[in-house]
């Protein structure tokens, strides 16, 4: 996504509003350099969507795979609770540090995980931009 973010940045003179929509990225301090480079030139909007859960479900059952092999993502039951419960904590951390990241950045961010998100959390971040306006 750096290079996208780079590629708006200097090829659009004039200022834009810009809605950037990809998965959750990694905080990096290229990342942080091409968000401010982008804001500073660019009114800024993102739209992150949600990984799917690296681990399956907690009953048995195989409903995630892995988009590389296409096989199926081990579940709760053969992980073991214990790795289930550490990969839900770095989860948790990992979402709460992209949220500061992008508060301190001033740019309005939503995270979609479904369909069913769509509407509601596009409405929403349309309202926090208009409200920071």
């Amino acid at each position: 996504i750096i290079t996208q973010l780079n590629y708006v940045a200097h090829s659009h003179r004039s200022r834009l509003l810009t809605v950037v929509i990809a998965d959750e990225p990694e905080i990096s301090a290229e990342l942080e350099e091409a968000v401010k480079r982008l804001a500073g030139r660019h009114e800024l909007l993102w739209v992150a969507i949600s990984d799917m859960p690296a681990v399956g479900a907690d009953q048995g059952e195989m409903d995630g795979y892995d988009v590389g092999t296409g096989r199926f993502i081990p579940d709760g039951t053969t992980l073991g609770q214990s790795v289930v419960d550490a990969y839900r904590r770095a989860e948790q951390q990992r979402m709460a540090e992209l949220d500061r990241f992008f508060e301190r950045m001033a740019v309005p961010f939503v995270r979609i995980g479904g369909s069913a998100e769509v509407r509601n959390r596009i409405t929403h971040l349309t309202e926090v931009y208009s409200n920071a306006r």
